[in-house]
């Protein structure tokens, strides 16, 4: 298959598995290699994600939408996009005036290194990654690579153009179907260690052991089964590494059926059905039934500010609670 790239990077080609049981093929499109189990299943389910076009003017953008109208998925897209990639790089747009101000998803990513132990030896992971800006942050505290991982294409490419070509471009939503395109230079010095994958949290493509650290910010709450998530996470850190978990438990039975939830859904269940100490307990040996072997916690912070910019008149806050955990062996 031909592979069409600029320089040393790949905008698209086609990984093949070496193993002769295997021969799996995983494609890499715009630059994303997309790396999960059933990886048909995947390209089937996000055509339109997938062959959207993102070269399109903020009016064509807007013509689109006012066709296809508020809760079509071109109308979900670009909500998801507009409210994420303004916290996550809002403050560099020379226009941006809202109150209260973008970026604090760089100071929850702040929080997780420090309480992860602050700079560190080897390679990290970023699950949940969204449109980058976490996965820059941590590529700041390690000399080796650090990887983003996220199954939202639309958001994977913001996040490897900001990678590429050092420009955030994204149409900020104003009211209803109204948005306006911003377009910036933003610039990252640690960028040269940063790649961005698309695979599944709950799956991932590694061996046991091989990332120092790995974090999962607002991610707990958006997996069909947040208890595999922590399983994932613990499998892939390495021995004596660090695995941090950020959540504001926004349960919703969309994405998991609530006996799925850590807490939440009852108050007969473990602790009351309080999320925080039903998390702590499954990271603390022997706390809980399904409480993970070889690990403690070794910091943690309930309330760190979070917010969500819906549109003008509409900025959504949270309080996420974080928790730091040494995989012990």
């Amino acid at each position: 298959m031909t592979v069409r790239g600029h320089g040393a990077e790949i905008d698209e080609g086609l990984l093949r598995c070496a193993n002769p049981a295997c021969q799996g093929e995983y494609p890499i499109i715009d630059g994303i290699p997309i790396l999960l189990a059933d990886v048909r299943q995947f390209l089937a389910d996000h055509q339109a994600e997938l062959t959207l076009r993102d070269d399109l003017s903020g009016d064509m953008a807007s013509i689109l939408a006012e066709g296809a109208g508020p809760g079509s998925w071109f109308d979900s897209i670009r909500q998801h996009l507009s409210s994420y990639a303004w916290d996550h790089y809002g403050q560099f747009d020379p226009r941006e005036t809202h109150e209260p101000r973008p970026g604090m998803v760089a100071e929850v990513a702040a929080t997780v290194v420090e309480l992860a132990g602050g700079d560190f030896n080897g390679a990290a992971l970023d699950l949940g990654c969204s449109v980058g800006r976490s996965t820059f942050e941590l590529a700041d505290h390690t000399g080796e690579l650090v990887l983003g991982i996220d199954v939202n294409i639309p958001m994977l490419r913001l996040a490897r153009r900001v990678l590429r070509e050092g420009t955030v471009r994204y149409d900020r939503r104003k009211l209803g179907l109204l948005y306006e395109r911003r377009e910036f230079p933003v610039n990252f010095p640690a960028n040269s260690r940063v790649d961005f994958w698309a695979a599944d949290a709950l799956c991932l493509p590694f061996t046991d052991g091989v990332f120092a650290r790995t974090m999962a910010l607002n991610l707990l709450d958006c997996v069909n089964s947040p208890l595999d998530l922590l399983r994932s996470m613990q499998r892939v850190t390495a021995p004596r590494g660090r695995f941090v978990v950020g959540c504001p438990y926004d349960w919703s039975s969309v994405i998991s059926p609530p006996q799925a939830w850590l807490g939440g859904h009852s108050p007969r269940g473990f602790f009351d059905g309080d999320s925080g100490q039903v998390l702590r307990a499954i990271l603390t040996q022997s706390k809980h039934p399904v409480s993970l072997d070889n690990v403690r916690i070794v910091a943690d912070d309930p309330a760190v500010p979070w917010q969500v910019r819906m549109h003008d008149r509409y900025t959504a806050m949270y309080a996420v609670d974080v928790v730091a955990v040494e995989k012990t062996m």
